[in-house]
């Protein structure tokens, strides 16, 4: 329809700084949406480029947007015809006790940072990982480099907060944080996932990258976000819980559930054979079902 941008979702797995694109090794991957397909993805470390950003092209995400659709495929891009949904696999803010902590600071009282439930702890863990469970920490796990390189993409390519966890260039390109093992405890979210019958091909390398996969997921979040296809869990809105707005917040589907076991190792490897995003997702429900049925409740494959 004429004067209708067309959508883009980009899912960002974010890898750490001096990552590499090593095999079953975790690593920068992007995967991109354009309105109802899989227009392209890439796999390698997006350090570089942020460094470019910080050097040449401050406060400009459409420049570093423009150069991440190019690396995934997408060439024929037009920032004032489309807009951009990101949605980040990293920690963009951390705990509020943290930072009393790290400066010496009085604080609460330091409990077992490796204790069973360490989402208990106010210093190690945030306000909304509680929320989730198991979410990593970027004081106790090695996310901390991730976080402190999708902080820095959020700052120097110019975003500005526009509500509590979602960022906007003040035009077209907003950036959010998700977590795609929240999303797939959702049973609507995964037959949404179904239902889209994403075709891009994943090549036999491809399909054993876990972060792939993930940034995969993480652009479907996008785009049921900003369509508001899903409910999504929001931030708070009594005062009492504002203080933890410096924190972030990560969104994802409100019927996330807590599932029996871990979905990791679910994921389909069969380094023989190509296949389309559909049938590794596919293979990922059939391989985690019985493990966690709840988290796939309704769906007939």
């Amino acid at each position: 329809m004429s004067g209708q941008k067309i959508k883009y979702y980009i899912g960002w797995d974010v890898g750490a700084w001096k990552c590499k694109p090593y095999p079953k090794k975790s690593c920068d991957a992007l995967v991109v949406i354009k309105e109802n397909e899989i227009v392209g993805s890439f796999r390698s470390n997006l350090s570089p480029d942020l460094f470019q950003l910080d050097k040449e092209n401050s406060k400009d995400a459409r420049w570093i947007i423009k150069r991440w659709l190019k690396k995934c495929g997408v060439k024929k891009f037009n920032e004032n015809s489309c807009d951009v949904t990101i949605a980040l696999d990293t920690p963009l803010g951390w705990p509020i006790l943290a930072f009393d902590f790290l400066t010496y600071k009085p604080c609460e009282k330091i409990t077992n940072f490796l204790s069973d439930r360490p989402t208990n702890n106010p210093i190690t863990h945030r306000y909304v990982e509680k929320k989730i469970g198991n979410a990593m920490s970027v004081i106790t796990d090695s996310i901390g480099s991730q976080s402190s390189k999708g902080i820095f993409f959020i700052r120097e390519s110019g975003f500005i907060k526009k509500s509590w966890g979602q960022w906007t260039n003040g035009n077209s390109i907003k950036a959010l944080e998700s977590y795609p093992k929240a999303c797939l405890r959702s049973p609507r979210f995964n037959k949404y996932v179904l239902d889209l019958k994403l075709q891009q091909l994943f090549r036999k390398e491809q399909k054993e990258e876990n972060d792939l996969f993930d940034a995969a997921i993480l652009a479907v979040a996008a785009k049921a976000f900003e369509e508001k296809t899903l409910d999504f869990e929001l931030p708070p809105d009594d005062d009492e819980k504002k203080k933890y707005e410096p924190e972030g917040w990560i969104y994802y589907p409100k019927d996330c559930l807590v599932p029996s076991q871990d979905l990791d190792g679910c994921i389909p490897k069969n380094p023989n054979k190509d296949k389309c995003f559909d049938e590794v997702f596919r293979e990922f429900i059939s391989n985690t079902k019985n493990k966690n049925p709840s988290c796939f409740s309704g769906i007939q494959l």
